[in-house]
């Protein structure tokens, strides 16, 4: 609608001609912005809008307090630069607002522009410049399991074999987890020598779980832990698969001692047990510590094992041992006793030593 305007002309006439009409809406302005942030599910956007399935915040605006919720998107008043992914986090209207007092609202919308998550209408006096309004914290229904976790395990850094887990006397790594500060831990099991595993599709994307991977015996004992065994790791799992590596640092390994049983007492030289003149029948042994701990031991006299020219340990907690040796002839007194030490296990590997056990009485 026009707005009439007389001139008034050198000759005395009137001259009636028509302004143009300037309609302002009344929350136009260059005077005020709002700025806000939000999360999804109590996360941050960037990982849990695609478990919701949510793509887009829409800003809504009202002169007065709607009667009706956003939940269906129908009442107040949205313009299309309002609008912003998801995933960015963040929000700004920009100077394009009038500071006036004004109803807000927000919704969460999916890709389709159904409703997954709206506000309450709230009331902002606007002031001039940037107005914060804080973060909206968007509720949305979450998928079901769509996420797993692919483990690769490392022992003392270095790559996993079937020698090094037989060397720590571990059959299975294990991976224990559960939602984040609550639930019963859940297992999942795998051979140890294979180096990774992954686990079934049984995690939910953006909701954090507590994980720890536990280097275990075959009859359950944990030997190790990352990272810790009164400790978990957190993680927050996006959908598909989750790629985690972890270094199991274990403290044990295997010893590997080779015998040689003396032909006399003296001068003698060594040899297998069959190479004195009375072959070697049975042993006993004891491996202790330098402090007088005993790992493992053979009554002689009580359950004596076959002579043999080899012994191995494994599962060896690292330190310092000697290994007491006795042996005895199938018929006749002549025994074997000795005393090796220096014995050492610093690694899970290459712990190689050599035992020669002499002859202390003759038949």
């Amino acid at each position: 609608m026009g707005k009439l305007r007389g001139v008034l002309l050198g000759t005395g006439l009137a001259v009636v001609v028509a302004t143009a009409c300037v309609v302002t809406v009344w929350w136009e302005g260059s005077e005020s912005s709002v700025s806000f942030t939000w999360t999804v599910n109590g996360q941050p956007p960037a990982t849990a809008c695609d478990p919701a399935n949510a793509v887009t915040v829409r800003m809504w605006i009202s002169q007065y307090l709607p009667s009706c919720s956003l939940e269906s998107s129908s009442c107040g008043t949205w313009d299309g630069a309002w609008e912003w992914p998801c995933t960015a986090a963040a929000g700004t209207t920009g100077p394009h607002l009038a500071a006036v007092d004004m109803y807000i609202g927000w919704t969460l919308l999916d890709s389709s522009g159904s409703v997954l998550s709206y506000t309450p209408w709230q009331r902002y006096p606007l002031v001039p410049g940037n107005n914060p309004l804080g973060t909206l914290p968007f509720v949305a229904g979450t998928p079901g399991p769509n996420a797993s976790i692919s483990s690769t395990w490392t022992l003392n850094a270095a790559t996993t074999s079937a020698a090094a887990c037989e060397a720590a006397n571990a059959e299975h790594v294990v991976l224990v987890y559960r939602p984040a500060l609550s639930g019963t831990p859940s297992e999942v099991e795998f051979p140890c020598a294979d180096g990774t595993g992954a686990t079934a599709t049984v995690f939910t994307s953006g909701t954090a779980y507590e994980l720890r991977w536990e280097l275990r015996s075959a009859s359950g004992t944990v030997i190790t832990a990352s990272p810790g065994t009164t400790t978990w790791q957190t993680l927050t799992p996006v959908a598909g698969s989750n790629p985690v590596n972890v270094d199991l640092a274990v403290t044990v390994g295997r010893l590997d001692m080779t015998i040689e049983w003396a032909d006399k007492v003296i001068g003698p030289a060594w040899g297998s047990c069959t190479f004195p003149p009375n072959d070697v029948a049975s042993i006993g042994y004891s491996l202790e510590t330098t402090t007088g701990t005993v790992v493992q031991s053979v009554d002689i006299v009580t359950a004596p094992i076959p002579c043999t020219t080899t012994l191995a340990w494994v599962g060896v907690p690292f330190g310092t041992y000697h290994l007491q040796l006795d042996g005895r002839a199938a018929t006749g007194t002549t025994t074997w006793a000795g005393d090796c030490v220096g014995i050492s296990v610093t690694g899970l590997t290459g712990a190689s030593f050599s035992c020669q056990v002499p002859i202390t009485v003759a038949k």
